[in-house]
């Protein structure tokens, strides 16, 4: 299925392949990079996996994005699945590559610090 991974150290955003046979839970936590994860609503048809423990873990190499639609920075990288309301199961995201880019920014701990997102 299509999803759309942020990678915020690399500072890239691209379409990639979420493969549905292997394990869900496991191919988030490898491409989020982290143990344990939380979902934030993009739309009623899209979330945004992240880190759930970014914030605990913040260092001066942190690196966050900041989505429009989301009030605060993000730590870390994050995966954009869409879901099915009816079933509550996994399915492409139905978000174009070029609008996820317009939305979001990346940003170090720095500016973060100082309020500048």
């Amino acid at each position: 299925m299509r999803a759309i991974l942020i990678n915020s150290k690399e500072r890239t955003i691209e379409s990639i392949h979420f493969d549905e046979t292997k394990d869900e839970l496991q191919q988030i936590y490898q491409l989020v990079g982290c143990k344990m994860f939380e979902c934030v609503s993009i739309n009623e048809y899209n979330d945004v996996y992240i880190d759930e423990e970014g914030l605990l873990n913040v260092d001066n190499t942190t690196k966050f994005f900041k989505l429009k639609r989301v009030h605060q920075p993000i730590a870390g990288n994050g995966l954009i699945l869409g879901f099915d309301d009816e079933t509550g199961a996994t399915s492409d995201t139905n978000l174009s590559l070029e609008w996820v880019k317009s939305q979001i920014t990346f940003h170090d701990i720095f500016e973060v610090a100082l309020g500048l997102v």
